[in-house]
């Protein structure tokens, strides 16, 4: 904790005027953080039996489990030694069960690892399942349909699908080479191999890398058969990393990691055999001219309107969905690693951003700094009077909505703005109009 909190206060006291950064955090809070370590990677949470909300975090050696029922006061319980070191961790937690695998060079024989998380300070292993391979870079658990899918192997293996209706000992249903069931779909080149998956209702959403997005009906593990593809060509040559859908199912957000120029893709997929990009978004922290193509996105999850995600260099992010404008938008960040404002320089920063536990913390972990919890506070409010004379150019507002004159209700602004009287509103503001005044652009 210490260290992190020099390295905040040494950003507003001796800020990178070259880097023309934004301020550690926009409507975000730091609860607390927990370093022990380096070069950690992912986050995941749990509830256990009795309530008590943990986060689950890995590092080269080891994956962490932190008490964070207290989110002001964090303190680690214990320590699960794994297999060889490994800058990859993925898992995932399905009753009181933590699922565990690896992804590195040397990690040939791990599979997936269960632990019983009865007691998350004594861990207990009782299942290595690694017949059909030894490392693979995802998991992902269908908890309605007690079946998970482990993704991202080494040769012709895409997938290995197990059920769980025994969740201490998972049981294989089949493991596939997509690229024979899809017979060459579209055209595409170097085969469906998966880097992440999102499964509902026993339908997978894949991202398939230099591949592009596809949708796979998995309801027959004998018969599987592609649904949908959005192939590269509408990621502006990037590679698709990871993805996850809006509650209906309708929307799903898309992270593309490298290649071409990342960014976040909002797409529209409720005709599955003609999935549209409907938004791109990217907003840097930092004003790093000539790098910014290398200003990435990592692993977005998503609560109704909202999208949490990672950012690498520029923290953890919350989006707000806009599904009558079908736009994006940047609500709330907290800059995990304000250390460094040169998006040229490798993976560094944010990983991964957990926010579905029950108290509504979000667990944020950092490759250099560990875990942190925090909140998201939501947009400030203001009032003022209206209606307004001049409301400057509709590039001022939120999806180019300007009020008309005579308007009462509430607006967002989007781009800093100033009242009549020289005082400014915030970017990302709520403005509450009521009658009688006027504001311009700045």
């Amino acid at each position: 904790m210490k260290k992190y909190l020099i390295v905040v206060l040494g950003l507003f006291l001796f800020s990178n005027v070259s880097g023309q950064c934004l301020p550690v955090s926009s409507n975000m809070t730091l609860l607390d953080s927990w370093d022990n370590s380096s070069d950690y990677n992912d986050v995941w949470g749990y509830v256990a039996p009795d309530g008590k909300e943990y986060g689950i975090i890995g590092d080269r050696a080891t994956i962490s489990i932190i008490d964070v029922s207290d989110p002001l006061n964090i303190v680690k319980v214990s320590d699960i030694i794994q297999g060889e070191n490994s800058i990859w961790r993925d898992y995932k937690v399905f009753s009181h069960y933590l699922y565990s695998i690896t992804d590195n060079g040397t990690n040939a024989v791990n599979g997936i690892v269960v632990y019983d998380l009865t007691d998350p300070a004594a861990p207990v292993r009782v299942k290595d399942v690694n017949s059909e391979f030894g490392r693979c870079h995802n998991i992902y658990i269908d908890e309605a349909n007690a079946r998970i899918y482990a993704v991202g192997m080494p040769g012709s293996t895409d997938m290995c699908v197990y059920d769980l209706t025994t969740p201490a000992d998972p049981v294989l249903l089949n493991c596939y080479d997509l690229d024979t069931i899809s017979d060459g779909a579209l055209g595409i080149s170097g085969g469906f191999y998966i880097h992440d998956i999102f499964v509902k209702d026993n339908i997978a959403y894949s991202s398939h890398g230099y591949a592009g997005y596809g949708v796979w009906d998995m309801n027959d593990v004998d018969n599987v058969s592609l649904l949908g593809l959005l192939d590269n060509s509408f990621f502006d040559a990037g590679y698709v990393h990871s993805s996850w859908n809006s509650d209906d199912d309708n929307h799903a957000v898309l992270a593309t990691e490298v290649g071409g120029d990342p960014k976040i893709y909002w797409v529209d997929q409720s005709d599955l055999s003609n999935i549209n990009v409907l938004y791109k978004y990217k907003d840097p922290l930092c004003n790093d001219p000539g790098n910014l193509a290398n200003k990435r996105p990592h692993n977005p999850y998503i609560i109704g309107d909202k999208i949490y995600t990672s950012f690498y260099h520029d923290g953890v992010h919350v989006l707000e969905i806009d599904f009558e404008a079908d736009t994006l938008r940047r609500v709330g960040y907290y800059d995990t690693y304000p250390d460094n404002t040169n998006y040229n320089v490798g993976f560094q920063g944010s990983w991964g951003a957990y926010p579905y536990l029950p108290s509504g913390i979000i667990l944020g972990s950092d490759i250099t700094y560990g875990l942190f919890t925090l909140t998201y506070d939501g947009l400030p409010t203001y009032t003022f009077q209206g209606p307004g004379t001049d409301w400057g150019t509709a590039s001022n507002w939120y999806n180019d909505k300007i009020p008309p004159i005579g308007f009462t209700g509430s607006v967002v602004i989007s781009k800093n703005c100033v009242k009549s009287d020289n005082s400014s509103f915030p970017i990302n503001a709520k403005i509450i109009v009521n009658t009688g005044a006027t504001f311009t652009q700045e």
